[in-house]
């Protein structure tokens, strides 16, 4: 009796068994973990970072990169992989497979609640690729109306302060300069360069760096061999004040101006004449590309080099007829000197040959010039010349400021006031004279 039942309690089990799993078996099947449920409405940011593991030899593939089978990118063996993606809230499907193939892949369901960032680290074998160091965090977006970008414009040729100025306007927050030296006065520098392209866009914040040099040491370069019209667009971006001579070293700005385009495109600034940094102006001797102005032709034509009563002809140096040999002696030949003043310069004309010396100005309207005997001496121990007019008379001296060294000059008064003097061109300083009066002392 006792086996009985427990025989029939036996076989009930087994048939309650059968019957559960029979309409466990009828019921409708449930989707698995790794597929994608369907997506909410709502949007969310989702940061990618995939590296993959370093093959030195073996199984060194790519892997694709795909979420709900869109493509979004590739990353390379031993190399590392970011995007940055919008997608519904809801499971997505991310599958890494070998690129151009089919097999070996791997997949995994990322459910999106939120911002999020996903990271991981790529295994590649021959016939599998592993997935190891799965992250999930959420983040804090980036709203994409924040990244406001701006055109780039050029400010090559510009001043600096002028270009920081222009940038600024814009919008652009983070600009730096390249120079060989301190930058005290952002006024005295130009632009020579930009690190960014005119017409690109970038963010306010994207780095822009201005390579700059001294205005003061890039004045032959923007002016020197340059047409008017090109001249005064450079002055304009510059801020310099342009005052023109013709090859006789008279003021051609009247004419300038009445000048239409085509005319200033035929005159060029062959040299400077001078420059004030303080007072952002330049003096350009300027010639004709239809007229030959060349030194021999003018010297020949218009006698510039006649000084006194005689031809002279200039030696090794600009500055002096004397050759290497004389020169230093200080006692023979011709020699000029200039001293430059913010509005004029003043010259003198020392000329052993026949004993006199020339004082003049230029720059400030003057028409006359002095002509002076020298009294005694020479440059080396001091040159005495005396001025005689009427019954008073005075002398004044001249020596090299240093002995047996031409290049800098030392003008002394008569209560033994000093000033500096220094070498410059003898032909254009007789050219000067030549439009001048000379008063003979």
């Amino acid at each position: 009796m006792k086996k009985n039942y427990i025989l029939y309690i036996l076989i009930v089990a087994v048939v309650g068994f059968l019957l559960v799993y029979f309409i466990s078996s009828k019921k409708a099947p449930t989707k698995p973990d790794d597929e994608p449920t369907e997506k909410s409405n709502a949007t969310y940011q989702v940061d990618f970072d995939i590296s993959s593991h370093a093959n030195l030899i073996f199984s060194t593939y790519d892997i694709t990169i795909t979420v709900d089978e869109n493509e979004i990118g590739t990353v390379s063996n031993g190399n590392r992989f970011t995007y940055t993606a919008v997608l519904s809230g809801g499971k997505h499907k991310l599958t890494f497979c070998k690129s151009g193939a089919s097999s070996p892949k791997a997949t995994r369901t990322v459910n999106v609640t939120g911002n999020i960032s996903y990271s991981c680290n790529l295994t590649h074998e021959s016939s599998s690729i592993g997935i190891e160091n799965e992250t999930i965090k959420d983040i804090i977006p980036v709203e994409s109306t924040s990244i406001e970008k701006f055109e780039m414009i050029n400010v090559t040729g510009f001043v600096l302060s002028k270009a920081k100025a222009e940038l600024t306007k814009i919008g652009f927050t983070n600009i730096d300069t390249e120079t060989k030296s301190v930058i005290s006065k952002d006024s005295d520098w130009i632009v020579l360069n930009q690190s960014v392209v005119p017409g690109q866009m970038h963010g306010k914040d994207d780095e822009i760096l201005l390579t700059c040099s001294k205005i003061e040491d890039s004045l032959d370069s923007l002016f020197v061999g340059k047409d008017i019209n090109e001249i005064q667009k450079t002055a304009s971006q510059i801020e310099f004040t342009v005052n023109y001579l013709d090859y006789s070293w008279l003021s051609i700005d009247d004419k300038v101006r009445a000048m239409d385009e085509q005319v200033k495109s035929l005159w060029y600034a062959a040299k400077i004449k001078k420059y004030d940094m303080d007072e952002k102006s330049i003096v350009l001797f300027m010639k004709n590309k239809n007229v030959d102005t060349s030194d021999t032709q003018q010297e020949k034509s218009e006698g510039s080099l006649v000084l006194g009563s005689r031809n002279i002809t200039i030696g090794q140096y600009k500055y002096s007829t004397n050759s290497k040999d004389t020169v230093k002696d200080g006692d023979s030949g011709v020699y000029a000197y200039i001293r430059e003043c913010n509005e004029y310069d003043i010259y003198y004309i020392i000329d052993f040959d026949e004993g006199y010396v020339y004082y003049f100005l230029d720059g400030n309207g003057d028409t006359t010039c002095d002509k002076v005997k020298i009294t005694f001496g020479n440059l080396n121990d001091g040159l005495i010349f005396t001025y005689h007019d009427g019954d008073y008379s005075w002398s004044e001296g001249l020596h090299f400021k240093w002995r047996r060294q031409p290049d800098q000059l030392i003008w002394v008064d008569s209560d033994g006031f000093e000033s500096e003097y220094k070498t410059t061109n003898l032909v254009d300083a007789i050219k000067i004279i030549k439009n001048k009066e000379i008063h003979e002392y």
